[in-house]
């Protein structure tokens, strides 16, 4: 029985003692790829020299918003965080839900991290943080939290949520992340609000709410793609 009881408090310590190693080695490890590696979202630029976001996926894979191009435009140009820059060709372009899929044969040319997808489908009150390069801000990051079940048809887009957070202009097609680093939604506008009229049309204002569309809508375009 002796015997016994001491092999169980030894497996309990070589049980924690194990664990602290693990985590200890995580830690060290994401810090150095962090360090190492450019973050998912990217600089896009269009033809005419105008900017957005894009995000990383994988394998050279990146998703972004069909409004932040032309339909004619067949090549894009991205830039990380580090200052790296890439071209990438247009795979599919959904204008219904205002996302397009994009790949460059040059990923592997620059270190880059990328975002796993969760598929599963956001709550009111789930917690995200959007990144994008808003205006001549680059890779900003706002917070907020989804503040409506999906909206059908709004504006120009087919399905999307309401967030509490802050998406603007240059923000589009960057990422909607939640508190486990996973790509939860694209970013795609703003909800504005109008206060008046001049001789140049309606004065609109920014409110504190912007629309994502869902990573359970990415996930099935790129199901169907």
């Amino acid at each position: 029985m002796t015997k016994i009881y001491y092999f169980f408090i030894f497996a309990v310590v070589a049980l924690i003692i194990g664990l602290f190693a693990y985590n200890v080695v995580t830690y060290f490890y994401n810090v150095q790829k962090s360090d190492n590696l450019a973050i998912p979202v990217v600089k896009l630029y269009n033809e005419t020299g105008g900017r957005s976001s894009a995000v990383h996926i994988g394998r050279g894979y990146f998703l972004t918003v069909s409004h932040a191009f032309s339909d004619d435009q067949e090549v894009l140009g991205l830039e990380t965080n580090k200052g790296d820059s890439i071209s990438a060709d247009v795979i599919w372009n959904s204008k219904s839900y205002d996302i397009a899929l994009l790949h460059s044969e040059l990923y592997q040319n620059v270190k880059i991290d990328y975002y796993e997808i969760d598929c599963s489908r956001l709550k009111v009150g789930d917690k995200l943080s959007f990144i994008g390069n808003p205006t001549h801000v680059d890779f900003a990051k706002s917070w907020g939290r989804v503040s409506t079940e999906k909206t059908q048809d709004v504006n120009i887009w087919r399905s999307v949520l309401v967030v509490n957070g802050s998406i603007i202009p240059g923000m589009s097609g960057g990422a909607a992340i939640d508190d486990r680093n996973r790509l939860r939604g694209i970013n795609v506008g703003l909800l504005t609000h109008q206060t008046g009229n001049s001789m140049m049309g309606p004065i609109r204002t920014f409110t504190n709410f912007s629309y994502i569309v869902p990573s359970d809508d990415i996930c099935f375009l790129i199901g169907r793609s």
